[in-house]
């Protein structure tokens, strides 16, 4: 009798750092899936909370899971690098350790790769959730516009890849991995590079995650992290048209102000606003409404 382990069919990385609070619940909505044939790998970017306690005691109850732990801290892309590379399943699903899937997420996704051979991962809509647990339908622009790298950098990358997309595991072979050079902007990257191989991204309409978005960055954080996209995609950004330039720098804008929106200085915010909004002018009005809304709320606490 042979005894080599048996390839599961799927792979779920959750990329966790401090994070023992809330794995729990993003372990169960995945041991509450129809498709049991996975492992859950688990990387842990040098927690210092009892995070490998946690699991260990979870492993016993649960053996198709696997903890994989960095002895410091990596960032985003290298820990899901860990996961991934630990992986042994067909398919690779992502699961950020503070979101949850709801039930028939994995069977969705699985169903339309194993039927539509010709695509190469399949994302879904998701619930947006905030501190209050209210839930809203995420209003993706990838459900009327197709996924190519220029709509992913003119629109933004809302596709939150982190917790909704499953892909091929021979896709990672073929394009890379996550860019470990990178502080933000992974996905984006890597959907960048994954649209320029010619992968195509499916979708499953109805919202199976539960997203809880995290606390903001700051707004410095964030110009550092686009000045580092920028200048490793440099060659992909001059291929574009001069206004298609344009747009993508207003994302990228809109992107940092409303961080320090968020975190502040207020003059940043506004500065990055107006910027964001002179690079591509024709855009929905409620865009300047908003930009008065915040100076008027700003003048008036000034005033108290």
């Amino acid at each position: 009798m042979s005894n080599k382990k048996k390839v599961p069919e799927v792979s779920v990385a959750i990329p966790s750092y401090n994070r023992a609070h809330l794995l729990p619940n993003a372990i169960k909505s995945i041991l509450k899936q129809s498709v049991k044939d996975v492992e859950i790998i688990i990387a842990d970017d040098g927690s210092t909370d009892n995070t490998e306690e946690l699991i260990k005691g979870l492993q016993k109850k649960y053996p198709i899971i696997i903890y994989v732990k960095s002895p410091v801290n990596m960032g985003e892309a290298a820990t899901r690098n860990l996961a991934i590379q630990n992986a042994t399943g067909k398919y690779l699903a992502f699961l950020d350790s503070d979101d949850e899937w709801l039930p028939g997420k994995l069977k969705a996704q699985i169903d339309f790769l194993e039927k539509k051979s010709n695509y190469d991962a399949v994302s879904t809509n998701y619930f947006l959730v905030d501190q209050a647990g209210k839930r809203s339908r995420s209003q993706s622009w990838f459900t009327k516009f197709e996924l190519t790298a220029l709509n992913l950098l003119k629109k933004g990358c809302d596709i939150s890849a982190g917790s909704t997309m499953v892909v091929r595991r021979e896709v990672f072979e073929k394009i890379g991995f996550f860019d470990e050079l990178l502080p933000i902007f992974v996905d984006l990257d890597w959907l960048c590079r994954f649209c320029d191989a010619g992968g195509k991204m499916g979708k499953v309409e109805e919202c199976l995650v539960l997203y809880n978005k995290a606390p903001m960055r700051t707004g410095l954080f964030l110009e550092l992290g686009v000045k580092a996209f920028k200048k490793k995609n440099s060659l992909l950004l001059k291929r574009f048209s001069l206004i298609n330039r344009a747009h993508i720098e207003s994302q990228f804008y809109e992107y940092i102000s409303h961080a320090y929106l968020v975190n502040g200085p207020f003059s940043k915010f506004f500065y990055t606003r107006c910027l964001c909004l002179f690079l591509r002018p024709l855009v929905n009005v409620g865009n300047y409404k908003h930009l008065f809304f915040e100076l008027f709320r700003y003048m008036l606490g000034k005033k108290k």
